[in-house]
Formats: structure tokens, sequence, C-alpha cells
């Protein structure tokens, strides 16, 4: 596996692994979200690593990967363990540059999606500190209510500094407000 093909795209709610093609992993550079794992360099069975303990799940991810590599077509599949609540895991499954090896990034579904930072936001459409504060709150899924109340202010001044986001990004609902930092985080994190 060469070196230039690696690159640290580990959040908070994901990890990436080079995967071969009989199912060992190894870990691309970053902390994944809790899966416990060899260190650099060292590979473990990608069954292993997931937590996977049915053969049958085991055996389909095998095939995935395998189809992946051979048809250099990228595949994205959902993990669900009938024991936990949840939406479960997410596999996008993609060719690497080097033969016989697969790009596995795995991404936990519940996970709340990452979030730019204040100051990003700040300098991307010229926020104040306390509009950037609201931003992500707003993406944090909290209420006008409850973002007044953290802040010990006013429903009405938190409305007013909406209406301020809604002017200088350029979106026409709270709802949207929230797309665009979605899509900046993904963006800055991936």
């Amino acid at each position: 596996m060469a070196a230039h093909n690696r690159a640290s795209i580990s959040t908070g709610n994901q990890s990436c692994y080079f995967v071969s093609a009989t199912g060992q992993a190894t870990a691309i550079p970053g902390a994944p979200f809790g899966a416990e794992l060899p260190p650099m360099g060292v590979a473990r069975n990608l069954r292993h690593v997931l937590g996977v303990r049915s053969p049958e799940v085991a055996s389909d991810i095998s095939l995935k990967i395998a189809k992946v590599i051979q048809s250099r077509r990228s595949h994205v599949m959902r993990l669900r363990d009938p024991r936990l609540d949840g939406p479960g895991l997410l596999l996008n499954i993609h060719p690497a540059r080097e033969p016989d090896i697969a790009v596995v990034r795995v991404v936990l579904l519940e996970a709340p999606p990452p979030l730019p930072s204040a100051e990003l936001l700040g300098e991307l459409f010229g926020l104040t500190p306390s509009e950037a504060a609201i931003f992500l709150a707003l993406a944090g899924d909290m209420s006008l209510g409850e973002i007044a109340d953290l802040r010990g202010s006013s429903q009405e001044t938190v409305r007013g500094h909406v209406k301020v986001l809604l002017r200088k990004t350029g979106a026409s609902s709270q709802k949207q407000l929230v797309r665009i930092i979605t899509q900046i985080g993904a963006s800055v994190a991936g």
C-alpha cells in the first residue's frame, strides 16, 4: 500500500481502512469512532474491526469488497446489528489505486454530522461570533427557545440573529441553513 494514498479522513463518526481482497484491514491514520485498532501498519480482519459476529454478514462484506476490487466500481452497504437499536453503520467501499485493495470508509449513522468551526463560518459568511454560535446551535437541532435559554437572551433576539444568518448566507429557511452547515462540515471533514 503506497504511502501517497494515505490520508486522514477520520472524524468523530467515521473511520477509514485499506482492506485487502482477503479482508485484512489497515487503518488509515486518524482516530476512529471507537473500534479497537491494531497499531498503524498492522492488519486485522475487517470483520473483527467492525465487530461482525454473523458469518453470513461477514461473507456479504467480503463479497462486496471483492466485487469492488474486481469491477473497480464503488459500492455502499449498511450494517445493522439486530441486537442494538439505531440505524447501524454505513460502509462506503471504493477501489484503491493499488490493485487488490479497497478503501472502506465506515460511518456511524446515528452520530451527528461533523460541523465546521465558528471561526470558519465567520470567515465564509462574515458572521459575528454570536451569529456563528447560533448557526452551530441550529445545526445541533436546538430550537430557538433552547438557544435563547442557553445564551441567556430572549427568543426574539435569537430570531433576529437567524434573520441575519438567512440574509448573510443567502438561505431561505432554517432548514436550508442546517443543510448549508452540514455540507460545509462534511466538506471540511472529508
